[in-house]
């Protein structure tokens, strides 16, 4: 089965490497897709993001409602299975 996981950020410096790399080392898990949807924010977040060439969507701070990136994101993904996470799981 394959999975797609998607994941909002903001001002999450302090988290993404971490997190994107605990996510690539999962085991027996076929991951089809990492979406990582960055609301603007003030910290270097976008810019860790670009540096290690982790692709990610950039919305207006003004777009983004939980429910809706998330539910927008969900509705792309060609996966068997959607899972969400948050920028500090």
């Amino acid at each position: 089965m394959s999975v797609d996981i998607i994941c909002p950020l903001y001002q999450a410096e302090s988290y993404i490497l971490n997190l994107n790399q605990s996510l690539l080392r999962q085991k027996d898990v076929e991951i089809q897709n990492i979406s990582y949807i960055l609301t603007e924010s003030t910290d270097c977040t976008e810019e860790i993001l670009k540096t290690n060439h982790i692709p990610y969507q950039k919305i207006k701070k003004s777009n983004f409602s939980h429910s809706l990136v998330r539910e927008k994101a969900a509705m792309k993904s060609k996966a068997d299975i959607v899972c969400f996470v948050t920028q500090d799981i």
